[in-house]
């Protein structure tokens, strides 16, 4: 038994040590073989073994148990890094004494040798261990790409999407090899749609490389938006406005929002690398603004208020537009909208 012990120890310090947060003290605790006490946690893992944790291996559906233990972790990180926690698999107590460490090891082993089920979701943590180890990230730069060319494409720009086209078939062969494997009765499609959920939620970014999929997004998506299209959409919606909302971005960026990204498949995250790439200080689209804002927007035309004021506005912004550059490069659905607006909405 002291033996396996050892056996299990080097294992459980090697799954461990790769975990986000594992402090030197506990690394400069396994260093040592001699301050681990196997006799206790042999003694400890015997008594276990005759509890009631028993009981658990006897032949049934474990679906239900998988998922609970899927649904535990509150993002990808503490999937791939983390074990489970006592409060999710409880476990007999034991008689002797464990320290803090002797514990964990002590909770862990008997999770997985005496509960079958939870070995299906240590094989997916360590195969998705191992990408992250070998290439940084669970899905690779050239999956993603792949992934992710087909998801924009339908204008779907989710993790979700992403996940599902990187990851579902190979989740689907590990979890059906590893029910398989361990001789445990469950069925495999509501585990694989509760690990593509938990794999799908924001988090630290291990799964993939998040900043450059949102990056990736906002071009895309930029791509079918020309800055005339967009300017003419920032003068024609939401009411008045004043020069410095253009200015300062606060308008254009609401409008987007809500006009434009709202009705898309995002995240906030991706929403706000779209805006990032709209908005920032070297993009096309604030530089049609500067010219804007320096152009027509330099002098407001004055018209006598009453019946013909807004037939007025119109016809004074559009001889200013005429003579602004730019302003050859708008439809004519975008010239109407920005004199319409204008004449409408400045204030």
């Amino acid at each position: 038994m002291k033996v396996w012990i050892g056996i299990c120890l080097l294992w459980f310090v090697g799954r461990m040590a790769f975990a986000a947060g594992f402090s030197q003290d506990h690394l400069h605790e396994v260093s040592s073989v001699n301050s681990v006490n196997f006799e206790a946690i042999s003694s400890a893992l015997i008594e276990a073994r005759n509890a009631e944790v028993q009981r658990r291996l006897s032949d049934g559906d474990k679906t239900s148990s998988i998922l609970k233990m899927i649904n535990s972790y509150h993002s990808p990180e503490e999937l791939i890094r983390g074990p489970l926690s006592r409060e999710v698999l409880p476990i007999p107590a034991p008689s002797l004494y464990l320290g803090k460490f002797e514990m964990l090891i002590y909770t862990t082993l008997v999770q997985r040798e005496y509960y079958p089920e939870v070995r299906v979701i240590y094989d997916i943590a360590e195969d998705m261990r191992a990408a992250v180890s070998q290439s940084g990230f669970v899905i690779s730069h050239k999956e993603r790409k792949e992934a992710q060319k087909a998801c924009f494409s339908k204008s779907d720009f989710s993790r979700t999407c992403l996940i599902e086209n990187s990851l579902r078939e190979a989740l689907s062969y590990e979890v059906e090899v590893s029910l398989k494997e361990n001789q445990i009765a469950a069925n495999a499609q509501p585990i694989i749609n509760a690990l593509i959920e938990l794999l799908s939620r924001e988090a630290q970014g291990s799964v993939f490389h998040r900043d450059n999929f949102h990056s990736d997004g906002a071009e895309f998506w930029l791509a079918k938006k020309s800055p005339q299209e967009l300017l003419s959409l920032c003068i024609s919606q939401g009411g008045e406005f004043e020069v410095d909302d253009l200015a300062d971005g606060s308008r254009c960026k609401k409008i987007i929002s809500q006009k434009l990204l709202d009705k898309e498949n995002m995240s906030p995250f991706m929403k706000e690398s779209v805006l990032r790439h709209v908005l920032g200080p070297f993009s096309i689209f604030k530089e049609l603004i500067n010219s804007f804002l320096e152009g027509p927007l330099e002098d407001k035309p004055y018209c006598f208020p009453g019946r013909y004021h807004f037939s007025c506005m119109q016809r004074k912004i559009a001889e200013n537009l005429r003579e602004w550059k730019p302003f050859s490069d708008f439809s004519a659905k975008e010239k109407n909208q920005l004199i319409n607006g204008l004449a409408k909405n400045w204030d």
